[in-house]
């Protein structure tokens, strides 16, 4: 029953990396509001599908360069709707209607190795009308090397270390709807798709091999990192103030 909630948040979490928005804080990703249904499928193996349909709404997204030492934190509720005989608002909070609810409040998500190039996609729109075609066929490109604790806020111990990465094939793309084709390259022990497959088991038997339900990602919902410009114009400010009083004290 649990798979649901990871489907949410690793859903809110993929298409939220790399977005970017104007804010006093360096952005990793950033939605001014989602909606929609996701279905996850194929995670028998390290290729998998993230199908998205219904949607309103929108994401921003820009390229991350590779991180060492990257600490991603997010900010924003997410919002879900299992499907009929789950019930996995023993963890999240409960809400009307059988919707159960997460509040992220600057809780860290990842620590270590990242980078995400989004082939040139910078934003996508999801609206009557709404022309999302340069997007399809665009093949983004995650890279990551450390631990999650993610699926800590879902499902304890949660996922761990992580260590891959993730060839993400956008198609399908329209003013309501986006398929996502994932293939994982990673080391045994260390997948996503690992992850998927365990918590598939937790559900229905009817229902195994797709995680799936309605969805919400809050206005204004964020993941957060320092970028190396900013860490490197911060050092320097440290050094020249710890100079600049050494040379007062002399």
């Amino acid at each position: 029953m649990m798979k649901k909630l990871l489907s949410t948040t690793l859903g809110g979490a993929l298409l939220l990396l790399g977005a970017s928005a104007v804010s006093a804080s360096p952005l990793v990703g950033s939605s001014q509001g989602l909606t929609g249904y996701v279905s996850v499928t194929g995670f028998e193996d390290n290729t998998y599908a993230v199908a998205l349909t219904g949607l309103s709404g929108s994401l921003e997204f820009s390229d991350v360069p590779m991180q060492t030492d990257t600490h991603i934190k997010a900010f924003g509720e997410v919002g879900f709707l299992p499907s009929p005989g789950f019930n996995p608002c023993l963890i999240w909070q409960p809400g009307n209607g059988g919707w159960c609810s997460f509040e992220f409040t600057g809780n860290s998500i990842f620590t270590g190795e990242f980078s995400a190039d989004w082939d040139g996609i910078s934003s996508l729109t999801f609206e009557p009308g709404a022309d999302n075609s340069s997007a399809q066929g665009k093949t983004a490109q995650i890279t990551y090397n450390g631990i999650s604790t993610l699926f800590d806020v879902i499902l304890p111990p949660g996922l761990g270390p992580i260590n891959g990465s993730l060839s993400i094939n956008v198609f399908g793309v329209s003013a309501d709807s986006l398929t996502l084709n994932i293939t994982e390259d990673c080391q045994d022990g260390t997948c996503i798709y690992e992850a998927l497959q365990a918590l598939d088991l937790l559900g229905s038997p009817a229902n195994l091999g797709i995680i799936d339900g309605d969805f919400t990602i809050s206005q204004g919902s964020r993941l957060e990192v320092p970028e190396p410009a900013s860490l490197a114009l911060l050092s320097a400010g440290l050094v020249g103030l710890s100079f600049s009083r050494r040379k007062k004290a002399a």
